[in-house]
């Protein structure tokens, strides 16, 4: 496959300009190999730019932790390295196959997603602590799809309906059925918010984002939809399928359900703050801010589920496959980095 002119491979001689740490034939032959098809529904320039940031995303997350030094101070990616070892100790020349195996398993996630760190939907509220406050849980429902969509199905959230089209059309509530289940249902989640994801006008059509409601991909094959008023549980859901039936709100979920108002247990807001979860995109990220970080620590290394230093009972890898192979190349919390061998 020829690949487009945008796309530029690191090929192991510290390019000033590469942007991509595999070429597409291996990628291609790599999933494929795998069972993983779909890859080959996208275009070449889609494939690319997947390509493009899954590097960039593993740039972002893992350059400041790679084992060994960057081979010049000009190179664009992190690698090549020198003085980098794998785990039994022998050099890492030009470009790990660790990290073109990881560059592949983001690759496919990125064609299918979009995006591999999206935005927060919304901003993560202040919170007063001082005194207890009413705890708000907002009402919910889930779309699961049994497969992709079919041209003319139509999803009813509230007041407002979403069709779902082949050939997309410019008509408010309109959605285009995408190359796989989770692209289309990425559009429908862009056509609810309306907020920047996807490309209006060619991955949906509406005249503003539902006021009701607010949408995430929780699965490849499943929206979660969560209410932005106190009338949560009178938001009705439906699903009309033209023909067969390709997926369900779930059997007798016919409203958003689950709103609360209660205040919650006074134990739970009164008194030091010892940790906090806050949700940021698909990802969740804690705080800890007294020595209870210790503990945790001392739990994590005598744990049942301790299998990698990435993967344990308090931290699920946000991509597992790919982060696994990542896993193996950077440096070790724990023994730190190994410069020479036999160390």
């Amino acid at each position: 496959m020829v690949a487009p002119s945008f796309m530029i491979v690191e090929d192991g001689t510290a390019k000033l300009d590469s942007n991509a740490y595999w070429d597409l034939d291996s990628i291609t032959k790599y999933l494929t190999n795998k069972g993983v098809l779909d890859w080959n529904n996208y275009t070449a320039n889609e494939q690319a730019r997947a390509t493009i940031s899954a590097t960039m995303y593993i740039e972002k997350r893992f350059r400041n932790r790679y084992r060994g030094l960057r081979q010049t101070v000009e190179q664009a990616l992190g690698w090549p390295r020198i003085g980098a070892f794998d785990n039994d100790s022998f050099l890492l020349f030009g470009i790990p196959f660790q990290v073109q195996w990881a560059c592949a398993e983001y690759a496919i996630r990125a064609a299918r997603l979009g995006v591999l760190a999206p935005d927060p939907i919304r901003s993560v509220p202040t919170q007063d602590l001082s005194s207890p406050s009413v705890g708000l849980t907002p009402g919910e429902a889930t779309f699961t799809a049994t497969g992709n969509m079919a041209d003319g199905d139509v999803i009813v959230i509230g007041t407002r309906s979403y069709k779902f089209q082949t050939v997309l059309t410019a008509v408010d509530g309109h959605v285009l059925i995408g190359g796989t289940t989770a692209a289309t249902l990425l559009n429908l989640v862009n056509a609810i918010n309306d907020n920047g994801g996807g490309t209006p006008g060619t991955d949906y059509s509406v005249t503003q984002s539902d006021p009701n409601v607010t949408a995430t991909l929780a699965s490849l094959t499943s929206v979660l939809v969560s209410d932005v008023n106190t009338n949560a549980n009178s938001i009705p859901v439906a699903y009309a399928p033209f023909g067969s039936s390709h997926g369900s709100w779930g059997a007798g979920v016919t409203t958003l359900s689950g709103f609360s108002n209660s205040p919650p247990d006074s134990s739970l807001v009164i008194g030091p703050v010892r940790s906090k979860t806050e949700k940021v995109g698909p990802l969740e990220e804690s705080t800890t801010y007294d020595g209870f970080a210790a503990l945790a620590i001392r739990d994590r290394d005598t744990s049942r589920s301790v299998q990698s230093s990435i993967v344990n009972d308090f931290y699920i890898p946000e991509y597992p496959e790919a982060d696994l192979w990542m896993e193996m190349i950077v440096r070790n919390a724990m023994s730190g980095t190994r410069m020479v061998r036999g160390s």
